[in-house]
């Protein structure tokens, strides 16, 4: 064997080391409701494999892609104005070459409260702090109250 020969045996070895760049894609829509509703510019974040956390959005179809990732187990989450935030339920594992397509995210709207704060005779009071409150349980199962969110009210009292 010559050193032409050796040196096309070892860049063909080193080709089939080297491992082929896979793909990542699917699609979000709003869940519950009877016709799929696809949501456009939603914030998707790939985690895992070797490099940092890569982040993409969807187009006006509610499809997104992450192309060209070397193979490895990934997390992906989504966040979207309006909507609780969501991580996808299985590690998404993608081998050499191979697409991990048909990737589903179904997201529940936020929920959201809304009123005016007015004083006795009717009229919008601005800058009140505003609280909604959540049940919990202190670590004697004891029910209590917990502040979940803040506002402050405008010049309209909202």
């Amino acid at each position: 064997m010559n050193w032409s020969s050796a040196g096309l045996v070892v860049a063909l070895a080193a080709l089939q080391l080297t491992p082929e760049p896979g793909t990542i894609a699917g699609t979000v829509i709003k869940a519950g409701t009877a016709i799929q509703q696809p949501l456009g510019d939603v914030r998707l974040v790939l985690t895992g494999g070797r490099g940092a956390p890569v982040v993409t959005r969807t187009d006006l179809n509610g499809s997104f892609v992450f192309p060209d990732f070397s193979p490895g187990v990934y997390q992906l989450a989504v966040t979207c104005d309006g909507f609780i935030r969501q991580e996808y339920r299985n590690k998404i594992v993608v081998g050499s070459g191979q697409q991990a397509g048909n990737v589903l995210f179904e997201l529940d709207p936020a929920p959201t409260a809304a009123g005016w704060v007015l004083d006795s005779f009717g009229e919008p009071i601005a800058n009140v702090m505003v609280e909604a409150l959540g049940r919990s349980y202190d670590v004697r199962g004891n029910p209590r109250l917990a502040r979940a969110a803040t506002a402050l009210t405008d010049d309209r009292g909202e």
